[in-house]
């Protein structure tokens, strides 16, 4: 559990970093003894490139690449290794249901596994179990829904969330904050926002 006070920063940026990808990985095992204060001049120089890339560059690239680079700085990780196929046949059922009700018995079918075998080899590869993974997965879904102009309450039906009471639960339980906070504002906001670049 955790959560997020910027009541009195001019600006703000947290990265959800996926466990399944290299970085994530490397991450979690540099982070395994608990938290780490970041070095002051690599906070500034990222903070820096980051303001320019919203306020100058206006441009979704642009925050991307600056925030892709700090966390392959800060991760170190080697360059990307292939995850085994099967939990990545499982990760692209999950993500091509993301709005659906998924049960483990079905993922597991999909990456051709006893649920048994499938479970085990999830929390290997992705470092969660499968039903926080959907989670995770539902909440990236609204927000690129949040991002391409859609309210709560819509974005929240389309991932799979009862209501956006639900949605709002698992987004304080996941984040430490509410789902409100991930709509944007700010000079990227009256741009046109392609769903296919947040996924």
């Amino acid at each position: 559990m955790h959560t997020i006070d910027v009541n009195d920063c001019d600006m703000s940026a947290v990265l959800f970093i996926e466990p399944e990808t290299p970085e994530g990985k490397a991450l979690a095992a540099r982070l395994q003894d608990g938290l780490e204060l970041l070095d002051t001049d690599t906070v500034a120089v990222a903070a820096k490139r980051l303001e320019r890339a919203w306020r100058v560059e206006r441009s979704y690239e642009a925050v991307q690449a600056v925030c892709m680079q700090l966390v392959r700085d800060l991760s170190g990780a080697a360059p990307r290794e292939p995850s085994d196929p099967r939990v990545l046949a499982a990760i692209e059922y999950i993500r091509q249901r993301v709005d659906e009700s998924v049960s483990l018995p079905d993922v597991a079918k999909a990456a051709n596994l006893s649920p048994e075998r499938f479970r085990h080899l999830f929390v290997e590869e992705t470092g969660m179990p499968l039903r926080t993974y959907v989670l995770w997965r539902r909440l990236l879904h609204v927000w690129t829904l949040l991002m391409a102009g859609a309210n709560l309450s819509t974005a929240a039906h389309a991932a799979g969330f009862a209501d956006s009471a639900h949605l709002s639960r698992t987004a304080r339980a996941m984040f430490g904050l509410p789902p409100s906070v991930l709509q944007m504002r700010g000079p990227l906001s009256s741009q046109k926002r392609e769903p296919h670049h947040l996924a």
